[in-house]
This record gives C-alpha cells, sequence and structure tokens, in this order.
C-alpha cells in the first residue's frame, strides 16, 4: 500500500521546503532530527490526480478548469470561439471530507458553489484539468478569475 504524498510551503523563507520531512499521526510536520516544523511549513498534500501534463495535482494548486458547455458571448451579442476557463484553487472541505474547487463565477454550467474531484469529473475529464500555479507563488491568478 503506498503511503501519502506531500510538499511543504516554507513559510518563513517564502520557498518549497525541500529537506527530508515526515508526518506523524497527528499530522504534525517534523525533520528527520525530530524537530517540529509545526508553524514554519504549510504541508499540502497530494490528492491522487494528475493534470493533463502528468503533474501531481496537490491542495493549494491553481487549476485551470475548462468549461465548454459555456459559450462566451461578448458585449455586441456576437460569439466568441474557444472554452470558457475557471480558475479556481484546491482545497480540502472538513465538512465533506474530500479535496475540491471553489468556483467562483457563474456559468452555463456551474454554480458559485464547492464541488468536490468527484463532482468535477462527472463534468469533464480529469485530464483536461491544468496546474497553473499555486496560491503562494502565483495568487495573482485568483484575482484574474
Amino acid at each position: 500500500m503506498c503511503g501519502r504524498k506531500y510538499r511543504a510551503w516554507d513559510k518563513i523563507n517564502k520557498e518549497w521546503y525541500f529537506r527530508d520531512m515526515r508526518i506523524n499521526k497527528e499530522g504534525c510536520p517534523f525533520d528527520v532530527a525530530g524537530n517540529s516544523l509545526l508553524g514554519e511549513v504549510e504541508i499540502n498534500e497530494y490528492i491522487g490526480f494528475e493534470d493533463k501534463n502528468k503533474k501531481e495535482i496537490c491542495k493549494c494548486d491553481i487549476l485551470l478548469i475548462p468549461d465548454s458547455y459555456t459559450e462566451r458571448i461578448l458585449n455586441d451579442g456576437s460569439r466568441l470561439q474557444g472554452t470558457f476557463n475557471q480558475i479556481a484553487e484546491v482545497k480540502y472541505d472538513e465538512k465533506r471530507g474530500c479535496y475540491g474547487v471553489d468556483i467562483r463565477y457563474r456559468s452555463d454550467f456551474f454554480d458559485i458553489q464547492f464541488y468536490s474531484f468527484q463532482d468535477i469529473l462527472l463534468i469533464t475529464h480529469i485530464r483536461e484539468l491544468e496546474i497553473i500555479g499555486n496560491k503562494y507563488e502565483n495568487s495573482n491568478l485568483l484575482d484574474k478569475s
């Protein structure tokens, strides 16, 4: 059986933490010497899916989600060619106990709400999703969505 995969963001140095790290059963990170890293790093768990470029999707990644059901209408009433895209951050929903994304803009197909990855798989193929950044290094992408 495979263990869980994690990556960690160093909140002090504002970079990815690449040193060897472990997670205890309470979910607290520590280094190989046994020193606690709690408060120094933010843990991002791999959610079990890869994007269209075969990159592992983790909590706090920012995804481009194609919405082929929505027509893009310009102010003059003409239709714009191409796919409408949602941009959303991968989050963990404590109430539902699952990973998903918060859709922030209504479209022909999406409402403004949390969608689990199970919900997303009913709408689009997981291989159509694309990681375009993460909330630490690319938070500006969420401002544009």
